[in-house]
């Protein structure tokens, strides 16, 4: 088995076995990476996913985010990806933030 492919299968079952926030946060490291290397099919898709994610009748934060992720989409088109980058990551970071955050406490048995 190719490196390629023990990295491609390794990726397949982190995307399968993650919980939603989880497709969130790999979903901005998509759109960062598409940023990061100028490509603008790359980071359009992430985006596209970001705003087919969005629950519409939680208002106002969901149209907040589809404002932002249209924005990011304009500024790649104008080939700001830098700007766009910031963005998506300062919002990917407060996402993991909320992760850790949410993440349950683990309760260890005592013996007595």
């Amino acid at each position: 088995m190719s490196a390629q492919t023990v990295i491609q299968t390794y990726q397949q079952n982190n995307v399968l076995s993650a919980d939603p926030l989880k497709l969130i946060l790999l979903t901005y490291d998509r759109a960062i990476y598409g940023c990061r290397q100028k490509d603008l099919e790359i980071t359009w898709e992430a985006i596209k996913q970001l705003i087919n994610s969005l629950n519409l009748e939680i208002q106002p934060i969901s149209s907040y985010l589809l404002a932002i992720y249209d924005y990011c989409s304009e500024l790649t088109r104008e080939g700001k990806f830098d700007v766009a980058e910031a963005i998506l990551q300062d919002i990917r970071n407060t996402w993991a933030a909320v992760s850790v955050e949410t993440k349950p406490v683990k309760k260890v048995k005592q013996k007595i």
